[in-house]
């Protein structure tokens, strides 16, 4: 990794690979949405994540753990509570 986490060309090339793949993946459309999809890549970049296969488990486990927050926070504004 180059200084201050700037990455070189041929891990650009990775990386833009990552969000592309993703997105297509995933049927993201929207420039904000993919903007947000590359900010997670260069986040997983940033920790060591340079693998493309890393990076894609890593989105898809993101993609999850996002998906159970969401739900969880439904759960809780709608007043279901889990029984003690």
């Amino acid at each position: 990794m180059a200084e201050s986490g700037a990455a070189l060309t041929a891990q650009m090339a990775l990386l833009t690979k990552a969000v592309i793949d993703y997105c297509a993946k995933h049927q993201i459309v929207r420039i904000d949405h993919r903007d947000q999809v590359a900010g997670r890549v260069m986040s997983l970049f940033d920790r060591g994540v340079t693998d493309l296969e890393q990076i894609s488990i890593a989105l898809e486990k993101d993609k999850a753990m996002s998906r159970l927050r969401r739900t969880a926070r439904r759960l809780s504004q709608s007043g279901i509570r889990r029984k003690t």
